[in-house]
């Protein structure tokens, strides 16, 4: 029997790095959270998990997830796994992105449209269809773009 294979849920954190960031209200009001500077040299935090007290050294985050637990996370493994939320509502992420592939289109950079198709591909906030034509995705993303300026 092979393993069957799984894919990570989108969610949405919040998270702050250890002593590059001021901590924000809910990491400062958390009873099983604290920071502490054992000299000039060494920050770190501890937080009590279900776990036991796990440790986040200066530069890694302090994430606050899904259901409000915190837990540290290393800064390599962090900016691996997570991106920032850059658009507060999803209109805006249609117009821009519709903006660049026309702008793309229209000046024939067929190697940065390639490049930004995949990156749309990777956010998972627009479904391209890689079986068009430059000339059929230009005329979606002008017919997109136009209802969405109207």
């Amino acid at each position: 029997m092979t393993a069957k294979r799984f894919r990570k849920k989108p969610i949405t954190i919040e998270a702050f790095r250890i002593g590059i960031d001021e901590p924000p209200s809910w990491a400062q009001d958390a009873d099983h959270f604290r920071i502490i500077h054992a000299n000039d040299d060494l920050v770190y935090a501890e937080i009590e998990t279900l776990e036991g007290i796990m440790r986040g050294y200066y530069g890694d985050y302090v994430i606050r997830g899904a259901i409000g637990e915190l837990y540290p996370c290393r800064a390599d493994i962090f900016e691996d796994t997570y991106s920032p939320e850059l658009y507060e509502n999803e209109e805006s992420i249609y117009k821009n992105v519709l903006q660049r592939i026309y702008r793309l289109v229209a000046t024939s950079d067929n190697e940065n449209l390639v490049k930004l198709i995949n990156r749309i591909y990777a956010w998972g906030s627009l479904k391209a269809d890689p079986e068009l034509s430059l000339e059929e995705i230009k005329v979606k993303s002008e017919r997109a773009l136009s209802n969405l300026l109207n």
